[in-house]
């Protein structure tokens, strides 16, 4: 049936509607669909060797994306520490490899970056991971410098008036040469360190041995050298060491409990071998064999040929916190030592052969807050000396007896107030402290030459410290002869000590901003009283008059101001010595300083100095007082960068209150210097100063009662070149 016309047209109308329902429906969904869509994923990158492990530098490494960038986000751009290696990486998709051909990877502790570069030139960085390669010989961290100086100094020009006296060498030039060689390696957690110097002299009389070979000595000789190989907690050296923590044992001393381990610092030197061998975490032992004097040169190079002059000692250390080392150490050690009257490089002889054999104890505590600090130690020594035919001389000679003899010592010291908060920036401590020391008569030990026999010493100090105010305070007695010998004269001598510092231009403010108008006010006194405790009996002093007493005192009081263009500072100074001996009770000495200085900075480049002082000396048993003025002007001007001119004139006068004696000297020193860089690119080579130095003392010495008026004259004129070449 065929429709009517009209009806034809409403359903032609309501298609029409119904298909755009549809299409605006469809469309609505697609856009709700692609609403919908999860956002592309971040990038990462991840690496395919092991972050905390050391590669090889030829070993093929892979970077792997999380997924291949999208289009319009950029390329991908690789670094390896400064240098882009993106180039030299194969890519495969979301993957990046590098397999060591011709070009190995860096050595050393790097970083691998991995970035996105926009085509704006915009660079977005998608990871770092670390990059730890060996070297072509497996160390993971190698280096080797060298080390060549040279210094010339000579004379070419001198004078003296009158010619009495000349020195044999008017005219000279001396060279020094010192070469040297460092390295450092580190491998599978091992580290060797290496050091080596070498001294050469042009003048025969300054090689290092002469003093021991004369003309038998090298010109070219072995300073020191040292060989370290160390992993941790455990250390082997070979070479020029130290060893020894115990102070009556090595002359061990700069003890504290923020040293690690608190461990003292040794302080016997010499050419050996020493090991720090770690037992565990609680405990661990050194042991060490050095020659019985400091030597250099290429003979003995491992220090320990001569068995009969050699120092061995071995040292347990345990902690009984090693998480917090020094919070309680207790350390046991030996010794065992024999020396020989032989000269050392820069010391003179042993005046005998000598041995000796001992035992030390020393424990350290420390609290964890600083405030309490505890060093204390005991050591037994068992010392000889040998008989030696050099020295006998078929003389009728008492042999010297073995003694033992011990020697103990303690250090402690609290913090009553322990950086407490003052105001706004400033903090307080007062700390309070105790040392008691005891050896007795005759205690020695071949490594311990300084430590003092025959003494009782007890001291208390305390420290206060507010701000920038500091105030210390000590008193001390000691007294010797402890075995009360009646033939020996006992003395005691008691000490009392007190200084102050007061730096008004940064009281109660920042100090960083300091106040130049205000300045810092210092004070110092001391009093020390020695005096004999009784007449001993059959040793010469039969007489009261030769038991010594004395009571000195030396105060010190200093006012000094400091700006960015000029200083200037005042100092007094007053000492007296009181003999209080009988029968001279007048022999007492008197002295009396005042110290003015001013300097002046108006420019960078130039700075000037004055100094004036005046000094009176009185001696009353004699009845003479002497009077000295000193004054002295230096200035130094740096009218380039690398050269400097410094001049320095001093002007002193002496005389008796009398006038019947005067002294006069002038001296005046010109020198001029100027730095050197033949390679400015490098710093360290081929750097030095070259200076040339004019130098003039004129004398007078007057006695009008001698009728003697002596003058003398000299002058000269030298020159020096030092030059690091690498």
């Amino acid at each position: 049936m065929v429709q009517p016309t009209a009806l034809r047209g409403k359903s032609t109308v309501g298609t029409v509607i119904r298909t755009a329902t549809l299409a605006a429906a469809f469309l609505m969904r697609a856009v709700a669909s692609a609403a919908q869509q999860p956002e592309a994923a971040p990038l990462a990158v991840t690496g395919s060797w092991p972050a905390a492990q050391w590669i090889r530098g030829d070993q093929r490494i892979e970077l792997r994306l999380t997924r291949p960038p999208a289009a319009g986000e950029g390329r991908v751009a690789i670094l390896i520490g400064p240098t882009d290696w993106t180039g030299l990486f194969v890519e495969d998709r979301s993957t990046f490899h590098y397999t060591p051909a011709s070009v190995r990877l860096p050595s050393g502790e790097q970083e691998v970056v991995v970035s996105l570069v926009a085509a704006t030139g915009e660079w977005r960085e998608i990871g770092r991971l670390p990059l730890r390669v060996v070297t072509a010989r497996g160390f993971e961290r190698a280096s080797a410098t060298p080390r060549l100086e040279l210094g010339l100094r000579g004379q070419v020009a001198q004078s003296q008036t009158p010619p009495s006296g000349v020195p044999a060498r008017e005219r000279f030039q001396d060279l020094t040469v010192t070469a040297g060689l460092q390295s450092e390696s580190v491998r599978s957690g091992w580290t060797t360190r290496t050091s080596l110097n070498v001294v050469g002299v042009s003048l025969h009389e300054e090689a290092l041995r002469f003093g021991q070979l004369g003309e038998q000595a090298p010109s070219i000789d072995l300073a020191d050298y040292i060989l370290e190989l160390g992993n941790g907690r455990t250390k082997l050296a070979l070479g020029h060491v130290t060893q020894g923590t115990h102070r009556f044992l090595f002359n061990a001393q700069n003890c504290s409990s923020a040293s690690p381990g608190f461990r003292c610092a040794p302080s016997f030197a010499s050419r050996g071998a020493t090991a720090l061998l770690a037992l565990g975490p609680f405990a661990d032992l050194a042991l060490a064999a050095v020659n019985g004097s400091p030597i250099v040169g290429w003979s003995n190079i491992a220090g320990v040929e001569s068995s009969d002059h050699r120092i061995r000692s071995a040292t347990l250390g345990v902690e009984a916190r090693p998480a917090r080392p020094g919070a309680f150490r207790l350390e046991a050690s030996i010794l065992d030592g024999s020396l020989q009257p032989v000269a050392g490089f820069a010391q003179g002889v042993v005046n005998d052969a000598e041995t000796s054999r001992g035992i030390g104890v020393r424990v350290g505590a420390s609290d964890a807050q600083g405030r309490f600090w505890l060093d204390a130690g005991f050591a037994r020594s068992r010392f000889q000396n040998p008989t030696d035919p050099l020295l006998d001389r078929t003389l009728p000679i008492v042999a010297v007896r073995e003694e033992e003899k011990d020697a103990r010592y303690l250090d402690a010291s609290y913090a009553l107030i322990h950086n407490k908060r003052v105001g706004k920036t400033a903090t307080a401590s007062v700390v309070v402290g105790y040392r008691h020391e005891r050896a007795d008569p005759l205690y020695r030990s071949v490594a311990a030459p300084t430590a003092r026999a025959d003494i009782l010493q007890n001291v208390v100090e305390a420290t206060a410290n507010i701000g920038s105010f500091s105030a210390r305070l000590a008193t001390a007695r000691s007294h010797d002869n402890l075995d009360g010998i009646a033939s020996i004269l006992e003395t005691q001598t008691d000490m009392t000590v007190l200084e102050t510092m007061l730096p008004l231009a940064t009281l109660g403010r920042d100090p960083s901003r300091p106040q130049a108008a205000l300045p810092t006010i210092t004070y110092q006194l001391s009093r020390t009283h020695q005096f004999g405790v009784s007449i001993p009996v059959d040793g010469g002093f039969d007489e009261p008059s030769k038991i010594p007493d004395q009571l000195s005192t030396n105060q010190a009081i200093g006012v000094e101001w400091q700006h960015a263009k000029w200083r200037a500072g005042y100092r007094f100074n007053r000492s007296f010595q009181d003999n209080r001996q009988v029968g001279r009770a007048l022999a007492d000495l008197a002295n009396l300083t005042n110290n003015v200085t001013l300097g002046v900075m108006p420019h960078a480049a130039f700075d000037l100095t004055t100094e004036i002082a005046f000094e009176g000396a009185e001696n009353f048993e004699i009845s003479r007082v002497d009077v000295t003025r000193r004054l002295g002007v230096a200035g130094n001007w740096r009218p380039a960068a690398r050269t400097a001119i410094a001049a320095l004139v001093a002007l002193t006068w002496t005389r008796d209150q009398a006038e019947t004696n005067e002294n006069r000297s002038t001296d005046a020193n010109l020198q001029i210097s100027q730095n050197v860089a033949l390679w400015p690119a490098k710093r360290d080579r081929l750097q030095g100063q070259v200076f040339i130095r004019f130098s003039r003392r004129s004398a007078a010495a007057i006695n009008q009662s001698a009728g003697l008026n002596d003058q003398s004259r000299a002058w000269s004129l030298s020159t020096g070149l030092n030059l690091r070449v690498f």
